[in-house]
């Protein structure tokens, strides 16, 4: 993902009508993203499409803090009651993602290379699993 992310900065610098192909490259990365990012502590979290989650985590909120809440999408813990994971993982990837938004508007408008930062971040990412992830047995 970050060499595509370098090469629509690349692109965002360089070319004349850089949306023609920045947007396609960026959709890719996107695509790449959802595929690999989509388990955080065994609750599945879009990391693309954020309305599915802000629907989970209003759905964990009523299964967890509402007596006779209906739920359709969470988990459940102790006596049909959502599990509190369902109702914090949720609700910090829409953190997340409300201030990630911010950010790359900020970002975009106040730097030049508004993309080599989530590059960056990425390949410490990267990193970091490969570094902390324990050997599997072949």
């Amino acid at each position: 993902m970050a060499p595509l992310l370098l090469a629509a900065q690349a692109v965002r610098l360089f070319a004349p009508n850089p949306a023609a192909i920045e947007l396609p490259l960026l959709a890719a990365v996107m695509a790449m993203q959802g595929e690999t990012i989509s388990r955080f502590g065994g609750v599945a979290i879009q990391t693309v499409v954020v309305t599915n989650n802000l629907l989970k985590f209003a759905d964990a909120i009523v299964g967890r803090y509402l007596p006779n809440g209906k739920r359709s999408h969470a988990t459940s813990g102790e006596a049909g009651r959502t599990t509190q994971a369902d109702v914090i993982l949720p609700g910090c990837a829409w953190l997340a993602h409300t201030v990630g938004a911010g950010s790359a508007a900020l970002a975009s408008v106040s730097f030049s290379l508004p993309l080599t930062a989530p590059a960056a971040l990425l390949v410490l990412t990267t990193v970091d699993v490969l570094v902390t992830r324990p050997l599997e047995d072949t």
